[in-house]
């Protein structure tokens, strides 16, 4: 009698991110960026049944499940650290594996001052900034939705703080909208892909 394969799924993730589940019968997947064409980022994805990636699958169909919206697959806590949660999963894509001109959305968070080390731009020296400079992240309830305030860095930007809408939808998903991105400290690395 065969065995049958184990799945192998990213579903542990939510340990981690104990605010958010999966709904019943999904699971987590995640496509690390492959080293072909002008650029491509790491991304997690969520499937039912079969795992997507764990067969030959085309452009237009990988393309799909990048564009899909994991949030309608999961389950947020309607709470700060659900809200909050939620923005460090839609940001993934920017601190995952990237490959060539993906680079350019790579980033740096800010989210513990205990452990600011400074920061060291791409191929430079590192910066001056000082810890007092850079913003504590923050997640702020406003009637229905949450608003979060995280700072990052990025080579091609400088020192960011970006604002975010975390809205809760009747039917459980999620939305987010930029409200607001105030360069803090503007830098350019100089280096093009």
């Amino acid at each position: 009698m065969g065995r049958k394969k184990a799945m192998v799924t990213k579903d542990s993730l939510f340990e981690v991110l104990d605010h958010i589940r999966l709904k019943d019968g999904y699971h987590l997947g995640l496509k690390l960026a492959e080293e072909n064409g002008m650029g491509d980022e790491s991304f997690f994805y969520t499937y039912k049944d079969e795992d997507p990636f764990k067969k030959e699958i085309t452009a237009d169909i990988a393309a799909a499940v990048r564009k899909r919206n994991i949030f309608t697959n999961l389950i947020v806590e309607q709470t700060e650290m659900g809200a909050w949660q939620a923005y460090l999963l839609s940001l993934s894509p920017t601190v995952l594996p990237l490959w060539w001109h993906a680079n350019y959305s790579k980033r740096t968070y800010f989210f513990d001052r205990n452990h600011f080390k400074g920061i060291t731009p791409l191929h430079r020296e590192p910066l001056q900034l000082k810890i007092k400079d850079i913003p504590q992240p923050s997640v702020i309830r406003e009637d229905e939705h949450f608003v979060v305030q995280c700072p990052y860095w990025n080579d091609w930007v400088g020192l960011v703080l970006v604002s975010m809408n975390v809205s809760f939808k009747k039917n459980g998903t999620v939305s987010f909208d930029n409200l607001k991105k105030e360069v803090l400290y503007e830098y350019d690395c100089g280096i093009c892909f």
